[in-house]
């Protein structure tokens, strides 16, 4: 079986979150392989995936099952109606659903975007204020699930409903 190969820095030294399909028919199997060799499975993702935290050493393809495991490239995670706004952009950053929300914030100062306070979105999601030219570098962020654009309601505080998008709980 292929090996998985991360780059070291501070996030993947401890672990990082990525991405893990599995055969179609094996879902069962390789969610309890992956679990015994201690990846967090987050959220399932149409289809046959898992978003999941891998700590350092573990090897998710060593899992029966499982066919592919690797990070999502930042422009990925990025809607293409958030890339194509003015140079100040207003979003919305869901980050993993096992991120503290102080981790969150850190990530998005580290690249100079500014949290927007809203009390309507919910724990992962934070509205964001930020530089175009740091975009890529903030979906970079490991704690950084997706990105897109803030929409008028959200910008102006007012009550939304967040819609579900692709990636549902109960893996």
């Amino acid at each position: 079986a292929p090996t998985l190969r991360l780059e070291r820095d501070d996030v993947a030294a401890q672990g990082r979150h990525l991405l893990i399909q599995y055969e179609a028919g094996r879902r069962k199997e390789a969610l309890a392989g992956l679990r015994a060799r201690g990846i967090r499975v987050l959220e399932a993702v149409p289809r046959n995936a898992v978003s999941a935290w891998v700590p350092a050493g573990a090897d998710p393809l060593a899992a029966p099952g499982v066919r592919w495991a690797g990070p999502l490239a930042p422009t990925d995670k990025v809607s293409l109606r958030a890339e194509h706004r003015a140079r100040n952009l207003s979003v919305l950053v869901d980050v993993f659903p096992d991120v503290r929300r102080s981790a969150a914030r850190a990530a998005i100062g580290r690249v100079g975007g500014r949290e927007i306070p809203n009390s309507y979105l919910r724990a992962t999601t934070l509205h964001v204020e930020i530089d175009a030219s740091a975009l890529g570098s903030l979906a970079a962020q490991d704690e950084v699930s997706f990105i897109y654009a803030a929409s008028a309601a959200i910008e102006q505080n007012q009550p939304v409903v967040m819609c579900m998008g692709a990636l549902a709980q109960g893996a």
